[in-house]
């Protein structure tokens, strides 16, 4: 069995932003720029994240079990690298780290589960459960056609 998690990013954030700005009729033109200093704010606040409880133990857990570990993320990997240094997060655990901007697209799209099938030669849909703590990450799993 393998289990997917997610950390969410670039893509997401930027579509959100877009939305936003598209909603109240502002320019999406100043989405970069909001994006960057989004960015910005998590890099100079990185030391207000934690990890849910457990998590770490889920993972060893899991880990320990033979299980693999994938985790995809719509953070540059600059971004998703810092933080997962700051949690204590060796990389290691994982058997597959995706970067969307390196996939292809980022949730609700599956490419990173797609990518991770093909990388871990994972062939069973239903060997997989897609863990993730917004609506796009669940959507990503369904359109994976995996557990969620």
């Amino acid at each position: 069995m393998l289990v997917a998690v997610s950390l969410n990013g670039r893509f997401s954030s930027l579509r959100i932003i877009n939305n936003i700005l598209d909603e109240v009729n502002f320019s999406t033109n100043y989405g970069e720029a909001i994006y960057a200093s989004f960015k910005q704010n998590i890099l100079d606040k990185v030391s207000m994240f934690s990890e849910y409880e457990g998590v770490a133990e889920v993972l060893t857990y899991l880990k320990n079990r033979s299980i693999k570990i994938g985790i995809g993320s719509g953070l540059e990997r600059e971004v998703f690298e810092t933080i997962c240094q700051y949690l204590g997060w060796n990389l290691t655990l994982f058997d597959y780290v995706g970067i969307a901007a390196e996939v292809g697209r980022s949730r609700p799209h599956p490419d990173m589960i797609l990518d991770m099938m093909t990388k871990l030669n994972i062939q069973e849909r239903s060997a997989i459960l897609k863990v993730g703590d917004t609506v796009a990450d669940i959507q990503e799993g369904k359109n994976a056609n995996v557990l969620t």
